[in-house]
């Protein structure tokens, strides 16, 4: 292709805690969007970290995303709920509307555990009483049935100090770390404020 790049993806399903691939030699291995924080254990993490470790070539990166260390410290302080909505592909089906965390959400200080509550519904849904159960929004459009869905979704939030332990522990080594997806960033400078 123009961009260099060629070849088929592979999509694989596995514990991340316990993959084994046929190949052992990425050049770049990532884990993006708070995957990690699914992850409640140090003994999984260590897990996960050595068979990242196994799979990476010698030269080998792991870049690993996870929420900013600084909202660990913040965290009871800040539970609440954010919403937004999303727009379907399909145009017969009306919107849905995602909420993500209730006041009623708990935080765990020694096991750095979040528990919050995602709900997914319809708007119309949500604006109506639930003794009704609309199957078409005002605007005609289906409504999903399986919807409103409501499930706890636990993650962990880690510091530094952790992650660098555990990816020693691990046989990995940190060489940087950054406060954004922005390289510029780096952790404890004034870029990172």
């Amino acid at each position: 292709t123009s961009d260099g790049l060629s070849g088929a993806v592979e999509f694989v399903q596995q514990d991340m805690a316990r993959f084994a691939l046929d190949r052992q030699d990425f050049h770049v291995v990532t884990m993006l969007l708070g995957t990690l924080s699914h992850l409640h254990s140090n003994r999984d993490v260590q897990a996960c970290f050595s068979c990242v470790r196994d799979h990476l070539a010698d030269d080998g990166i792991f870049m690993l995303e996870l929420a900013h260390p600084s909202q660990l410290f913040s965290l009871p302080l800040e539970l609440g709920a954010e919403a937004w909505d999303v727009s379907m592909a399909d145009a017969d089906v009306e919107d849905i509307f995602v909420q993500y965390g209730l006041e009623s959400d708990i935080f765990d200080p020694v096991n750095q555990l979040l528990t919050r509550t995602v709900v997914v519904d319809h708007p119309a849904k949500v604006r109506k009483a639930k003794a009704k159960k609309p199957t078409k929004a005002k605007n005609g459009k289906e409504l999903l049935e399986e919807l409103p869905l409501e499930e706890e979704v636990v993650q962990r939030f880690f510091t530094c100090q952790e992650i660098q332990l555990l990816a020693e522990l691990s046989g990995l080594k940190v060489v940087k770390l950054f406060g954004d997806m922005d390289r510029a960033c780096v952790m404890g400078t004034e870029e990172d404020e």
